[in-house]
């Protein structure tokens, strides 16, 4: 028996250095540089070219004749378009928690901040906490020409209040209205569902609109 455990003992004392050996702390990964300049010679080079030139052109020519959809592209959209309702949704719920939580009259004069501003500042009025929602959208890829921020007009009251509009589909005269406080419309609904309040000016980065009655073409 004396014998048995001093093999033990013995095979114990040479397993634990090897143990401790595998366990040793392995080398941090070296740092990368991803943003290189691509020499000429990369043989990525021209498929990566080719690539982004056919990208670039068909997003310019939205109006190019497309191939019949198949299953897969009929799938595709339809998840997206599902998707992204789902994207507005939950930022318009966000938005109108934090908004009943920071929102701030302006002292005196209407000033609309840029973001930076109403972060720092911790809270707005509506043109500020509207902002959140325009903002984070279009980081969210909601592109220009579906996402404008909208000035409306209650006639009764003579208030102004700011909210985003969302053109998501072809009908460009009836948008989704985003009211970060809810003072317009508490849910996501379409602006011929909310009666009283009217848009009259719309405007993004770098384009404003007046809105207008629309012209029925006479026969």
């Amino acid at each position: 028996m004396a014998a048995g455990r001093r093999l033990v003992s013995l095979g114990l004392a040479l397993w634990i250095p090897v143990w401790l050996g595998c366990a040793s702390p392995t080398p941090p990964a070296p740092r990368l540089d991803f943003f290189r300049p691509v020499p000429p010679e990369d043989s990525w080079r021209l498929k990566i070219r080719a690539w982004q030139a056919a990208n670039h052109l068909m997003s310019l020519d939205p109006g190019s004749e497309t191939p019949d959809p198949t299953p897969l592209a009929d799938a595709y959209l339809r998840f997206s378009s599902e998707f992204r309702l789902e994207i507005v949704q939950r930022v318009l719920r966000w938005v109108q928690v934090y908004s009943g939580l920071y929102y701030r009259s302006d002292a005196g004069v209407d000033y609309w901040p840029t973001l930076d501003e109403v972060i720092e500042a911790g809270g707005d009025d509506c043109d500020g906490m509207e902002l959140l929602t325009f903002a984070l959208l279009r980081s969210l890829g909601f592109n220009e020409g579906e996402l404008y921020r909208a000035i409306f007009f209650d006639r009764p009251s003579d208030a102004y209040h700011m909210v985003t509009l969302w053109f998501r589909d072809e009908d460009r005269s009836d948008p989704y209205v985003l009211d970060p406080s809810g003072k317009i419309s508490r849910k996501l609904s379409r602006l011929s569902r909310i009666p009283g309040w009217e848009p009259i000016v719309i405007f993004d980065e770098r384009s404003v609109f007046r809105v207008a009655p629309q012209e029925v073409a006479r026969p």
